[in-house]
């Protein structure tokens, strides 16, 4: 099995496309403030069941529905069937490759 190299993305509510982020990439893992700072708030860990097979880790704004955060369509795209809505700028940890164009137009034809 290759061994991929695992980064950690800030996923914005105005993001529209996963290899354009506008937030932060983190080749390390976070500092709790840094995680803080990138989801706006408290943080609290997505239970891993609700995450996709590309995302290992998901953090998002605790108060999130509390506060009345906007929706994020793409960080809700990176979750199984079910899972309670995601909302706020949202913090995943996945290989490199996840914001590639490559990774996502692949197996389309042109």
């Amino acid at each position: 099995m290759e061994d991929k190299k695992q980064i950690w993305l800030e996923i914005k509510i105005e993001d529209n496309c996963l290899w354009k982020p506008k937030g932060k990439v983190y080749k390390n893992k976070p500092t709790l403030e840094e995680m803080q700072e990138s989801v706006g708030g408290l943080i609290q860990y997505m239970p891993e069941i609700y995450l996709m097979e590309d995302v290992t880790d998901m953090i998002v704004n605790e108060e999130g529905l509390l506060l009345g955060l906007k929706d994020n369509h793409l960080a809700n795209m990176q979750l199984q069937f079910g899972a309670p809505r995601v909302v706020g700028d949202v913090l995943v940890k996945v290989d490199e490759g996840f914001i590639t164009k490559e990774f996502w137009t692949e197996g389309e034809e042109e």
